[in-house]
């Protein structure tokens, strides 16, 4: 039978190690204590790096993920994403930006380049026409500020132009701008 007894080097890795393997040579089972003044210096627990903030598990951009908390977060407007946040194809007007999904409920871009670059607006109500318009490569390019409320209803602005939604009809009509917004 192989002797068990702990050998030096066992020992001098930690005194607690070697009484536990001691103990278990013998057929005995050995409660491992500690003696941390008799241990030698060990090196720092390694630890994982602290996790992103994630949105329902995805990862999001810092402007992205700021817009979804201020809209509610996972009980908002918007739910939870579909996906991570992702380069989005460039603007109709060239501006690069990011884009996170909503399913069926709305989007968020980040600008990445141009005027508004770090600005994050979101997307709900006209979702849908925004995306069978073309999306941000479509005429109306990326949004330039956040749906906004007025005395009839709500708009917002785009690069190539304005979104209305009338309070009396809750339909979305798109209308090009005169001259579109630089990107």
């Amino acid at each position: 039978m192989p002797d068990h007894r702990a050998s030096p080097w066992t020992r001098a890795l930690h005194p607690a190690l070697a009484s536990l393997v001691v103990g278990l040579g013998s057929g005995g089972v050995a409660a491992a204590q500690a003696t941390p003044a008799a241990s030698p210096a060990l090196a720092p627990p390694i630890t994982a790096p602290a996790a992103p903030d994630l949105a329902c598990g995805h990862r999001l951009g810092p402007a992205a993920l700021a817009l979804w908390r201020t809209l509610g977060g996972a009980d908002g407007r918007l739910g939870c994403p579909t996906a991570d946040e992702e380069d989005a194809a460039p603007s109709s007007q060239g501006t690069r930006s990011r884009q996170v999904l909503f399913g069926e409920t709305g989007a968020i871009f980040t600008h990445v380049s141009g005027p508004l670059k770090g600005q994050a607006f979101a997307i709900a109500d006209c979702y849908r026409l925004y995306f069978q318009y073309g999306g941000p490569t479509g005429w109306l390019g990326l949004p330039t500020g956040g749906a906004e409320e007025t005395p009839d209803g709500e708009t917002q602005t785009y690069e190539g132009g304005v979104m209305r939604r009338p309070r009396a009809t809750e339909a979305c009509d798109p209308e090009r701008a005169e001259a579109p917004m630089p990107g």
